[in-house]
Protein backbone atom coordinates (compact mmCIF):
# COMPACT_ATOMS: atom_id res chain seq x y z
CA UNK A 1 0.00 0.00 0.00
CA UNK A 2 1.04 3.84 -0.31
CA UNK A 3 2.45 5.65 2.00
CA UNK A 4 0.08 9.11 2.13
CA UNK A 5 2.89 9.80 5.23
CA UNK A 6 5.57 9.04 3.44
CA UNK A 7 6.82 12.46 1.22
CA UNK A 8 9.14 12.02 -1.92
CA UNK A 9 10.18 15.29 -4.04
CA UNK A 10 11.49 14.60 -7.38
CA UNK A 11 13.90 17.28 -8.78
CA UNK A 12 13.98 18.04 -12.42
CA UNK A 13 11.93 17.94 -15.42
CA UNK A 14 13.85 15.21 -16.82
CA UNK A 15 12.43 12.84 -14.34
CA UNK A 16 8.71 13.66 -14.73
CA UNK A 17 8.23 10.12 -15.90
CA UNK A 18 9.84 8.93 -12.92
CA UNK A 19 7.33 11.48 -10.88
CA UNK A 20 4.99 9.76 -13.05
CA UNK A 21 5.35 6.18 -12.10
CA UNK A 22 5.47 6.43 -8.53
CA UNK A 23 2.40 8.14 -8.84
CA UNK A 24 0.41 5.07 -10.55
CA UNK A 25 0.92 3.58 -7.82
CA UNK A 26 -0.67 5.83 -5.64
CA UNK A 27 2.55 7.29 -3.83
CA UNK A 28 2.09 11.26 -3.67
CA UNK A 29 5.07 12.82 -4.91
CA UNK A 30 6.18 16.45 -5.81
CA UNK A 31 7.93 17.11 -9.17
CA UNK A 32 10.34 20.11 -8.46
CA UNK A 33 11.19 21.94 -11.42
CA UNK A 34 13.54 24.79 -10.52
CA UNK A 35 14.09 26.25 -14.56
CA UNK A 36 10.98 28.94 -14.98
CA UNK A 37 10.96 28.03 -18.86
CA UNK A 38 10.31 23.97 -18.05
CA UNK A 39 7.74 24.78 -15.41
CA UNK A 40 5.71 27.65 -17.43
CA UNK A 41 5.59 24.09 -20.10
CA UNK A 42 4.70 21.74 -17.04
CA UNK A 43 2.09 23.99 -15.38
CA UNK A 44 -0.35 23.47 -18.20
CA UNK A 45 0.59 20.24 -19.58
CA UNK A 46 1.20 17.83 -16.23
CA UNK A 47 -0.91 15.15 -16.85
CA UNK A 48 -3.43 15.13 -13.86
CA UNK A 49 -2.62 11.96 -12.27
CA UNK A 50 -3.14 11.94 -8.44
CA UNK A 51 -0.89 12.51 -6.06
CA UNK A 52 1.62 14.47 -8.41
CA UNK A 53 2.31 18.05 -7.17
CA UNK A 54 4.57 20.60 -9.40
CA UNK A 55 7.10 22.83 -6.85
CA UNK A 56 9.47 25.34 -8.29
CA UNK A 57 11.47 25.01 -4.90
CA UNK A 58 12.57 21.29 -3.25
CA UNK A 59 10.56 20.97 -0.76
CA UNK A 60 10.74 19.14 2.99
CA UNK A 61 10.46 15.65 2.14
CA UNK A 62 11.71 11.98 3.74
CA UNK A 63 12.65 11.05 0.04
CA UNK A 64 14.19 13.10 -2.55
CA UNK A 65 15.24 11.90 -6.25
CA UNK A 66 17.46 13.54 -8.67
CA UNK A 67 20.03 13.91 -10.40
CA UNK A 68 22.40 11.02 -10.19
CA UNK A 69 25.28 12.63 -11.03
CA UNK A 70 26.63 8.68 -12.58
CA UNK A 71 26.09 6.44 -14.91
CA UNK A 72 22.69 5.41 -12.82
CA UNK A 73 19.46 7.24 -13.90
CA UNK A 74 18.85 8.67 -10.48
CA UNK A 75 19.61 9.04 -7.23
CA UNK A 76 17.81 8.67 -3.78
CA UNK A 77 19.70 10.75 -0.68
CA UNK A 78 17.89 10.47 2.41
CA UNK A 79 17.85 12.74 4.54
CA UNK A 80 17.39 15.02 1.88
CA UNK A 81 20.86 17.18 1.80
CA UNK A 82 23.04 14.20 2.34
CA UNK A 83 25.19 12.48 -0.32
CA UNK A 84 23.13 10.12 -2.44
CA UNK A 85 22.03 6.89 -0.77
CA UNK A 86 20.97 4.77 -3.61
CA UNK A 87 21.08 4.85 -7.23
CA UNK A 88 18.14 3.83 -9.74
CA UNK A 89 19.40 2.40 -12.52
CA UNK A 90 16.11 1.71 -15.22
CA UNK A 91 15.92 -0.97 -17.53
CA UNK A 92 12.69 -1.72 -19.92
CA UNK A 93 11.08 -3.99 -17.44
CA UNK A 94 12.10 -2.61 -14.17
CA UNK A 95 15.00 -0.70 -11.99
CA UNK A 96 17.87 -2.30 -9.92
CA UNK A 97 18.56 0.10 -6.77
CA UNK A 98 22.24 0.03 -5.60
CA UNK A 99 21.39 0.79 -1.48
CA UNK A 100 24.95 2.17 -0.02
CA UNK A 101 24.45 1.40 3.69
CA UNK A 102 23.88 -1.63 6.44
CA UNK A 103 20.13 -1.84 5.95
CA UNK A 104 17.78 -0.14 3.59
CA UNK A 105 15.23 1.86 5.20
CA UNK A 106 11.71 0.32 5.73
CA UNK A 107 10.54 3.32 3.19
CA UNK A 108 12.91 3.02 1.11
CA UNK A 109 12.24 -0.56 0.79
CA UNK A 110 8.84 -0.11 0.37
CA UNK A 111 9.04 2.26 -2.17
CA UNK A 112 11.53 0.02 -4.49
CA UNK A 113 8.84 -2.94 -4.05
CA UNK A 114 5.81 -0.80 -5.27
CA UNK A 115 7.92 0.70 -8.46
CA UNK A 116 8.93 -3.82 -9.18
CA UNK A 117 12.65 -2.72 -8.53
CA UNK A 118 14.89 -4.84 -6.97
CA UNK A 119 17.43 -3.63 -3.98
CA UNK A 120 21.02 -4.71 -4.07
CA UNK A 121 22.51 -3.83 -0.68
CA UNK A 122 26.30 -2.28 -1.09
CA UNK A 123 28.82 -0.97 1.80
CA UNK A 124 28.28 2.42 2.22
CA UNK A 125 31.63 3.51 1.43
CA UNK A 126 31.88 0.85 -2.03
CA UNK A 127 32.13 2.08 -5.68
CA UNK A 128 28.60 1.32 -6.82
CA UNK A 129 28.60 -1.55 -9.65
CA UNK A 130 27.01 1.12 -11.92
CA UNK A 131 29.52 3.77 -11.69
CA UNK A 132 32.45 1.23 -11.98
CA UNK A 133 30.86 0.10 -15.08
CA UNK A 134 30.37 3.09 -16.58
CA UNK A 135 33.81 4.19 -15.70
CA UNK A 136 35.05 0.95 -17.63
CA UNK A 137 32.99 1.44 -20.49
CA UNK A 138 33.86 5.14 -21.27
CA UNK A 139 37.65 4.75 -20.90
CA UNK A 140 37.16 1.54 -23.79
CA UNK A 141 34.92 3.84 -26.10
CA UNK A 142 37.27 6.41 -25.60
CA UNK A 143 40.36 4.28 -26.56
CA UNK A 144 38.42 3.02 -29.30
CA UNK A 145 37.40 6.71 -30.94
CA UNK A 146 41.47 7.42 -30.33
CA UNK A 147 42.06 4.43 -32.52
CA UNK A 148 40.11 5.00 -35.22
CA UNK A 149 36.46 4.12 -34.57
CA UNK A 150 33.41 6.57 -35.26
CA UNK A 151 30.67 7.18 -32.51
CA UNK A 152 28.37 5.44 -35.27
CA UNK A 153 30.68 2.70 -35.83
CA UNK A 154 30.85 1.78 -32.56
CA UNK A 155 27.15 1.84 -31.88
CA UNK A 156 26.49 0.50 -35.04
CA UNK A 157 28.64 -2.82 -34.27
CA UNK A 158 27.01 -3.04 -30.62
CA UNK A 159 23.38 -3.07 -31.70
CA UNK A 160 24.49 -5.58 -34.73
CA UNK A 161 25.27 -7.75 -31.61
CA UNK A 162 21.99 -7.00 -30.12
CA UNK A 163 23.91 -4.54 -27.17
CA UNK A 164 22.94 -1.48 -26.12
CA UNK A 165 23.93 1.46 -28.45
CA UNK A 166 26.50 2.67 -25.62
CA UNK A 167 27.71 6.05 -27.09
CA UNK A 168 23.84 7.15 -27.55
CA UNK A 169 23.54 6.41 -24.07
CA UNK A 170 26.29 8.66 -22.68
CA UNK A 171 24.83 11.06 -24.56
CA UNK A 172 21.45 11.35 -22.81
CA UNK A 173 22.71 10.47 -19.32
CA UNK A 174 25.03 13.53 -20.02
CA UNK A 175 29.02 13.17 -21.03
CA UNK A 176 29.68 15.65 -17.84
CA UNK A 177 27.82 13.47 -15.27
CA UNK A 178 30.20 10.57 -16.75
CA UNK A 179 33.47 12.68 -16.80
CA UNK A 180 32.76 13.71 -13.00
CA UNK A 181 32.10 10.39 -11.52
CA UNK A 182 34.59 8.20 -13.94
CA UNK A 183 37.08 10.48 -12.58
CA UNK A 184 36.00 10.54 -8.90
CA UNK A 185 36.14 5.85 -9.39
CA UNK A 186 39.67 6.53 -10.86
CA UNK A 187 40.80 9.06 -7.89
CA UNK A 188 39.44 6.44 -5.29
CA UNK A 189 40.70 3.50 -6.67
CA UNK A 190 44.13 5.36 -7.21
CA UNK A 191 43.99 4.04 -11.34
CA UNK A 192 46.31 5.72 -13.81
CA UNK A 193 44.88 9.08 -15.57
CA UNK A 194 42.42 8.08 -18.48
CA UNK A 195 42.58 9.52 -21.61
CA UNK A 196 41.64 12.62 -21.98
CA UNK A 197 39.07 12.70 -24.94
CA UNK A 198 35.74 12.87 -22.80
CA UNK A 199 37.74 15.66 -20.74
CA UNK A 200 38.50 17.71 -23.84
CA UNK A 201 34.74 17.31 -25.47
CA UNK A 202 33.01 18.29 -22.26
CA UNK A 203 35.39 21.16 -21.99
CA UNK A 204 33.82 21.77 -25.66
CA UNK A 205 30.77 21.70 -24.14
CA UNK A 206 29.80 18.35 -25.91
CA UNK A 207 27.72 17.85 -23.06
CA UNK A 208 25.12 15.41 -24.81
CA UNK A 209 21.53 15.95 -25.87
CA UNK A 210 20.55 17.88 -23.16
CA UNK A 211 22.49 20.62 -24.78
CA UNK A 212 21.81 19.65 -28.24
CA UNK A 213 25.70 18.56 -28.91
CA UNK A 214 27.90 15.34 -27.52
CA UNK A 215 29.18 12.44 -28.98
CA UNK A 216 26.24 13.45 -31.99
CA UNK A 217 24.56 16.65 -32.76
CA UNK A 218 21.17 16.35 -32.06
CA UNK A 219 19.45 19.34 -34.63
CA UNK A 220 16.10 20.95 -33.27
CA UNK A 221 16.13 18.53 -30.09
CA UNK A 222 15.26 15.92 -32.29
CA UNK A 223 17.27 12.19 -33.08
CA UNK A 224 21.18 11.93 -32.94
CA UNK A 225 22.80 12.39 -36.07
CA UNK A 226 26.62 11.70 -36.99
CA UNK A 227 28.91 14.59 -36.37
CA UNK A 228 32.02 14.61 -38.30
CA UNK A 229 33.75 17.19 -36.05
CA UNK A 230 33.83 14.05 -33.55
CA UNK A 231 36.59 12.11 -35.73
CA UNK A 232 38.57 15.80 -36.27
CA UNK A 233 38.82 15.83 -32.36
CA UNK A 234 39.78 12.63 -31.64
CA UNK A 235 42.31 12.63 -34.67
CA UNK A 236 43.65 15.24 -32.85
CA UNK A 237 43.50 14.16 -29.41
CA UNK A 238 45.58 10.61 -30.55
CA UNK A 239 47.97 12.94 -32.44
CA UNK A 240 48.90 14.73 -29.16
CA UNK A 241 48.94 11.18 -27.12
CA UNK A 242 51.02 9.83 -29.76
CA UNK A 243 48.25 7.38 -30.24
CA UNK A 244 48.53 4.61 -33.53
CA UNK A 245 45.11 5.36 -35.36
CA UNK A 246 44.10 2.46 -37.63
CA UNK A 247 40.79 1.10 -39.03
CA UNK A 248 38.70 -0.78 -36.28
CA UNK A 249 36.50 -3.44 -37.51
CA UNK A 250 33.02 -4.06 -36.06
CA UNK A 251 34.33 -7.49 -34.49
CA UNK A 252 37.22 -5.50 -32.90
CA UNK A 253 34.84 -2.75 -31.66
CA UNK A 254 32.50 -5.61 -29.84
CA UNK A 255 35.33 -7.90 -28.41
CA UNK A 256 37.68 -4.75 -27.39
CA UNK A 257 34.25 -3.65 -25.20
CA UNK A 258 33.41 -7.37 -24.39
CA UNK A 259 36.33 -7.75 -22.65
CA UNK A 260 36.36 -4.78 -20.83
CA UNK A 261 32.94 -5.70 -19.33
CA UNK A 262 34.23 -9.14 -18.39
CA UNK A 263 37.05 -7.72 -16.61
CA UNK A 264 35.24 -4.70 -15.23
CA UNK A 265 32.49 -7.65 -13.59
CA UNK A 266 35.73 -9.80 -12.70
CA UNK A 267 37.27 -7.18 -10.61
CA UNK A 268 33.73 -6.44 -9.05
CA UNK A 269 33.31 -10.00 -7.45
CA UNK A 270 36.63 -9.80 -5.74
CA UNK A 271 36.57 -8.77 -2.06
CA UNK A 272 32.52 -9.05 -2.94
CA UNK A 273 29.56 -10.47 -1.82
CA UNK A 274 27.44 -9.92 -4.90
CA UNK A 275 25.69 -12.53 -6.61
CA UNK A 276 26.25 -12.95 -9.89
CA UNK A 277 23.04 -12.22 -10.93
CA UNK A 278 23.11 -8.57 -8.96
CA UNK A 279 25.95 -7.38 -11.16
CA UNK A 280 24.10 -9.12 -13.95
CA UNK A 281 20.68 -7.06 -13.16
CA UNK A 282 22.96 -3.61 -12.66
CA UNK A 283 24.76 -4.38 -15.70
CA UNK A 284 21.61 -4.76 -17.81
CA UNK A 285 19.54 -1.61 -16.14
CA UNK A 286 22.71 1.02 -16.27
CA UNK A 287 24.85 0.20 -19.26
CA UNK A 288 22.15 -1.51 -21.07
CA UNK A 289 24.53 -4.90 -21.27
CA UNK A 290 22.74 -8.20 -21.86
Amino acid sequence: MPDASLSIAVVGAEHIQVAARLSEYGQPVTLVVPDKDDFARLEHGLPAAAGVALRAEVPRADLRLGDAGSGADISLSWPVGSRPAALFSWSPSAPVVEVLGDVVPDGVQDLISRIGGTSVLLPPEAVPPSEYLWAVVTTEVERLMLTGASPVEIDDALEAHGQCALVKRMDVLGNERMLHRRDAVFQSLDWCDPPLLLARAVAEGRWGRSTGVGWYRYPGGGGPVEDPLVEDLAAEEAHFAKWDRRDVSAPDIVASLTRAKDDAVAQIFQGSSLRRHDVEMILRASVGWV
